[in-house]
């Protein structure tokens, strides 16, 4: 910008902001004034979302900003100058910064997100009198056996002018699980034998902008946004965050995944007939050797979403314990353990004196069976698959042919150790027969 000189155009303001509401098809105006005091010549232009009048003159002049109808502008920051120059290469500029708000936003996708993504609704004081924001919110679960629907409430105060929702949070803490042994699932060869295991929470409802006496002052209805749990996997659009695994022989792999977002022919497996699913569900599929449906060489690398999944084929020892656990995103997943097993059974008895003979006697027995394990040798990329299985509220174990409900009761389970050339660990769990 050139220097000005004491005759030039000058104006009373440095910048400009506009701040407008979309829903109310509003259009605001700022004035400033130009000094002209030699009458030069000027021209002003301005960034899409505002218009100046007048554009252009060689006098003084009150110029007024005027920004277009926020109907016609998406919720956002925009931000621009205005530029008014004389003297061919003078300029005044003058940065202009226009917020459109509704009362709600929200970063939410219309498709489906995860609940653990951390995207919020976002709610803009409208009313001079708001204090509160509330979301009546109607909540629905589906599985392939049940459908559940509960009502939830939510106030907010504001804060500044502004609050916050994190909805996803709120319904991973209550999410259904449709929780059964895939591992005991009877193979079907050449059968592509998927499962729904869920479908994506519905949520509908509207959400209210209350004053302190808790009368509605603004209120909009929600369009429905779904939700599968736990936060965006690594594997997505398959469900899991684990990326690398071995298998042997006896291994029991499952896949889950999202339908329609991936389908059947990405697996690239030698199925001749395949249960149809809809779209947009979490699946899940078992497959063992048995199946005949996948070739397993010594790496099989499966490019289905931005990070391949791999799974590494070892020599089977005939001692391979196959275990199911519900990941973070409630589904299904897999481990491979190879390693030696010892199953016992504790007792707890309650010894009490009888108040008649004086005796001390036995009055009640509990028996817990307990499952010591060690994982054989892993890969380092698998430790992470031992946390969730920390982190799982239910896991499932084929040994020697019977199936078994388990959790995981050890407190710590080492992730880094810079001395270790190959890697296990002792897991114990505590278990019925399934």
């Amino acid at each position: 910008m050139a220097i000005l000189e004491n005759d030039d155009i000058t104006a009373n303001i440095s910048t400009a902001e506009f701040e407008l509401v979309k829903s109310k098809s509003e259009v605001k105006t700022q004035k400033f004034n130009l000094s002209n005091p030699s009458g030069k010549s000027f021209s002003i232009t301005a960034p899409s979302f505002v218009t100046v009048s007048p554009s252009s003159g060689n006098t003084s002049a009150e110029i007024t900003i005027s920004t277009v109808n926020s109907s016609t502008l998406n919720i956002g920051d925009y931000s621009g100058d205005i530029v008014i120059t004389f003297d061919t290469s003078k300029t005044i500029v003058i940065p202009i910064t226009l917020s459109v708000i509704n009362f709600f936003s929200s970063q939410l996708s219309s498709v489906f997100n995860f609940c653990l993504d951390k995207k919020l609704m976002k709610f803009y004081k409208i009313d001079e009198t708001g204090i509160f924001v509330r979301a009546l919110l109607s909540i629905t679960f589906r599985t392939p056996t049940e459908t559940k629907t509960v009502e939830r409430s939510y106030v907010l105060p504001y804060f500044e002018g502004k609050a916050e929702l994190d909805i996803g949070a709120k319904i991973q803490t209550y999410f259904l699980k449709f929780i059964k042994n895939i591992l005991a699932e009877a193979n079907v060869s050449q059968y592509f034998n998927q499962k729904v295991w869920y479908y994506p929470v519905s949520v509908t409802g509207t959400v209210e902008e209350l004053d302190a006496d808790y009368n509605v002052k603004n209120s909009e209805t929600l369009t429905e946004i779904k939700f599968f749990a736990g936060k965006k996997p690594l594997g997505y659009p398959v469900l899991t965050n684990n990326l690398v695994r071995r298998r042997s022989a006896d291994s029991k792999v499952i896949f889950s995944f999202i339908s329609g977002v991936t389908n059947i022919n990405d697996f690239g497996a030698n199925f001749t007939s395949y249960e149809v699913v809809p779209d947009k569900v979490a699946v899940a599929l078992k497959t063992e050797t048995a199946d005949q449906l996948f070739t397993w060489p010594n790496v099989k690398q499966f490019n289905i979403g931005v990070n391949p999944i791999k799974i590494i084929t070892m020599p089977n020892n005939n001692q391979t314990v196959n275990v199911a656990f519900y990941n973070s995103n409630l589904v299904p997943d897999w481990l491979t353990i190879t390693g030696d097993f010892k199953i016992s059974n504790d007792f707890t008895y309650t010894i009490s004196r009888n108040v008649i003979s004086g005796n001390e006697e036995k009055f009640d027995t509990d028996k817990t069976k307990n499952l010591t394990i060690n994982s054989g040798f892993i890969l380092r990329t698998e430790l992470p698959v031992l946390e969730e299985l920390a982190e799982s509220k239910l896991i499932f174990l084929e040994i020697a042919g019977k199936y078994y409900k388990g959790i995981l009761t050890i407190n710590k389970i080492g992730k880094e150790d810079s001395t270790e050339e190959l890697i296990s660990r002792d897991l114990e769990f505590l278990i019925t027969e399934a």
